[in-house]
C-alpha cells in the first residue's frame, strides 16, 4: 500500500526494511512525508530525519515567582519528631503537692 502510494516498487521498501538496500533520497523524503504527514522531513546531507517546525518555541505560561521562606524563631520537627518549640522556653513550674494524694 505505501510501495503504492509514493510510487517505488514494492521490492525496494522490502530491501529497505531488511537493510540490505538503501533507496535514493527522493524516495526517502515521499517515505518520510507519507509516515510522519509532514512533520519531519528527510535531510540527505546528514542522512537523518529532521523537524519541520522551524517556528521559535512559545511559552504556555510564566514562571512563578520565587520561593522564600519566611524567617520563623523555632525550629519544626528536630531529631526527636517533636514540634514546633519557643526560642525563650519557660521554665518549667513546679508541682503543686496536695496532701493526701498520691504521687
Amino acid at each position: 500500500m505505501i510501495a503504492k502510494e509514493i510510487q517505488v516498487p514494492k521490492v525496494l521498501l522490502e530491501d529497505f526494511i531488511a537493510g540490505s538496500r538503501t533507496p535514493p533520497p527522493k524516495v526517502l523524503q515521499d517515505l518520510t512525508t507519507f509516515i510522519f504527514g509532514g512533520a519531519a522531513i528527510f535531510d540527505p546531507v546528514i542522512d537523518r530525519l529532521r523537524s519541520s517546525n522551524r517556528n521559535q518555541p512559545t511559552p504556555i505560561g510564566i514562571h512563578p515567582p520565587r520561593f522564600v521562606p519566611p524567617k520563623v524563631d523555632y525550629v519544626v520537627g528536630g531529631l526527636n519528631g517533636i514540634g514546633p518549640q519557643p526560642v525563650k522556653p519557660e521554665k518549667p513550674k513546679a508541682e503543686t503537692v496536695r496532701p493526701g494524694w498520691a504521687r
